[in-house]
């Protein structure tokens, strides 16, 4: 298991790198195309700031505004008992050091989710349609996927990649409307 979690720690690093080469090359090419010969160097300054902006909110709340968006509603034992046994079933099996908040989204498609940075504050999130269609034992499986996603620290490498994309699709856009209203 430790062997996993170093290789998603080497794969979270690499995958940093990498995009933030994408990044500073798109903020370099844009700052080209605004600023001239020396505006390279101003559209890497601003691609950089862009990518720490993103960082610290999605490491400060980026789980928290996934859940606000996907509209999910937090449930205790008293709103949904089977699911918050599951949860903590999975949670004792696997070892985790807390318990995950337990999360239900309003969506008839069948969908469940983990997020947040660490295991000692990760949330699970489900949707109606997944336990309207489930078993018992089916949604153990799929609690349980999304446990080994916590336990793995999945979720950090997860966070990792979106922030980079994030920031280079709003890069993207800013060169996009730039061009479009400077013509």
């Amino acid at each position: 298991m430790w062997e996993l979690i170093r290789a998603n720690k080497r794969s979270s690093i690499v995958l940093m790198v990498m995009m933030a080469v994408v990044l500073l090359l798109l903020g370099f090419v844009i700052g080209l195309g605004f600023f001239g010969a020396e505006g390279g160097f101003i559209g890497l300054i601003i691609a950089t700031v862009i990518w720490l902006i993103l960082t610290l909110i999605s490491f400060s709340s980026g789980d928290q505004i996934l859940l606000a968006a996907s509209k999910a509603k937090r449930v205790t034992h008293d709103v949904h008992p089977q699911l918050f046994n599951i949860v903590e079933e999975m949670k004792i099996a696997a070892g985790l050091p807390a318990m995950p908040k337990i999360y239900i989204i309003n969506d008839p498609a069948p969908n469940a989710f983990a997020t947040g940075r660490k295991p000692e504050t990760a949330s699970v999130a489900v949707t109606a349609g997944l336990l309207g269609r489930l078993n018992r034992d089916e949604l153990q499986g799929v609690i349980a996927h999304e446990i080994s996603h916590i336990l793995h620290r999945d979720i950090l490498f997860v966070t990792l990649a979106g922030i980079m994309l994030g920031s280079i699709v709003l890069l993207s856009q800013v060169f996009l409307r730039g061009m479009f209203y400077s013509s």
